[in-house]
């Protein structure tokens, strides 16, 4: 009895797999591509390249995998394409440029790193940082080890286009006295390019984003203190601030404007000219 019932299950199977294989084969082909999705692209099966017939027209994916494709085509394109906005302002002949783009592809003398006091680079545009840079950045910050809150150290940028990164440590979160914090890493980041001569110096948004200093003043610490060092005497000719869109981009626009007004600059004696192009 029992090896009847377990032949009538596989006669069943078999047929019901027969049918199956029936229907596909009856399938027009780019029909077949949505019905059993391959989640990689086929060789081609046809002449002069092609993925389907003529006659069937081009090969339609199934929705999923085709809004997948599109976010990565876009995210890669957002990733690559070069900025044409910037925002510049001109102190005693340096200056200062908001532009978008990708921080960790300028051909700089330096860029900056919102750091952690324990120097690990972490996710983020720290993992930027390690992917692009190579091994050789973690190795110099294990032997460095630490830094201070509102301090700096200075590394190799490794394989990236720039030549140095400068690892600057801010508030974290809701921790007490941002703004004075904020502006202690911006002079202390802008020392350590001193130090060593550089004349280029790219930023990003100091503490905005995951840390949650607050974008209005984010703003506003890293322009008054890029702005009151670049009317000293130093080797800096270019300070750069670096963003990823345009809630950034335009939060920067005001101060900028309110420097290039008449009465805008901090000292009205002052001999800066200061011009937003």
């Amino acid at each position: 009895m029992t090896v009847t019932v377990y032949a009538a299950t596989c006669l069943v199977l078999v047929i019901f797999s027969l049918r199956r294989a029936l229907q596909y084969a009856k399938m027009p082909i780019h029909l077949r591509w949505e019905v059993y999705p391959v989640p990689h692209e086929e060789p081609s099966r046809f002449a002069h390249g092609q993925s389907a017939p003529p006659e069937l027209g081009p090969r339609r994916e199934p929705e999923y995998l085709a809004s997948s494709a599109q976010a990565k085509r876009k995210s890669h394109m957002t990733s690559i394409t070069p900025s044409t906005q910037t925002l510049e302002a001109i102190v005693q002949g340096k200056v200062i440029r908001v532009q978008k783009g990708d921080l960790t592809a300028l051909p700089v003398d330096a860029v900056v790193f919102y750091a952690r006091q324990d120097l690990q680079l972490g996710a983020g545009f720290g993992s930027a940082i390690q992917a692009r840079g190579g091994a050789a950045i973690k190795t110099e910050l294990e032997k460095i080890g630490t830094v201070e809150m509102g301090g700096a150290v200075i590394t190799s940028a490794g394989n990236m286009k720039a030549r140095h990164i400068i690892h600057a440590c801010g508030p974290k979160f809701q921790e007490p006295d941002r703004e004075k914090k904020l502006r202690k890493c911006m002079q202390s980041a802008l020392q350590q390019a001193c130090a060593r001569k550089l004349k280029t110096v790219a930023f990003p948004p100091m503490g905005a984003g995951f840390y949650g200093v607050p974008l209005d003043l984010c703003v506003k610490a890293m322009l008054d203190e890029v702005q009151r060092f670049l009317k000293t005497p130093s080797s800096i000719e270019e300070v750069i601030i670096c963003v990823i869109d345009d809630r950034e981009f335009k939060a920067f626009r005001p101060q900028l404007e309110a420097l290039s007004a008449p009465g805008g600059s901090p000292d009205e004696s002052d001999q800066s000219a200061v011009a937003v192009r």
